[in-house]
């Protein structure tokens, strides 16, 4: 028994740390895109959250929502970055997204540049960066908005 317990603590260690190290690459060959591609972000961002407009529109509505819910005082500390061009016919979404661009730091990647890096971005992607070292790197996936949203509180 005593074996048993020992080996899947070492299993658990070893799975954590690749977690780890995927993210750490991912979060890398995101410095990566930005240095490439020449978009320098003010050393006042904490949070990164990134969209593709021809993803599919429950991901969009639901990144619009979650962005839209950020209390004011924080938003100066996120950069979106808006990947592709918005080809959808909803004018609510086309509204919404030219008020994302009033209302927070964006960048537009028009030519869909993060495609050409090893970023893990499949999905909308949230990423929290303090003191230069990523913290969290998540894509947002259904129900991780709610624990995000409670998290900047």
């Amino acid at each position: 028994m005593r074996y048993v317990i020992t080996i899947l603590s070492v299993l658990f260690f070893l799975i954590s740390c690749n977690i780890n190290n995927t993210e750490k690459f991912y979060y890398s060959q995101f410095v990566k895109y930005m240095q490439e591609t020449q978009q320098q972000s003010e050393a006042t961002i904490e949070y990164y959250y990134i969209l593709h407009l021809q993803g599919c529109n429950s991901c969009i509505e639901n990144s619009l929502k979650f962005l839209q819910s950020i209390d004011d005082s924080i938003k100066s500390k996120f950069l979106v970055i808006l990947v592709g061009e918005y080809v959808g016919n909803s004018m609510a979404y086309i509204k919404a997204i030219e008020t994302l661009k009033e209302e927070y730091n964006c960048i537009e990647d028009y030519y869909q540049e993060i495609f050409k890096y090893q970023t893990g971005f499949a999905y909308p992607l949230f990423i929290r960066v303090k003191n230069k070292k990523c913290i969290q790197y998540e894509e947002m996936i259904n129900l991780k908005y709610e624990s995000i949203l409670n998290s900047l509180k």
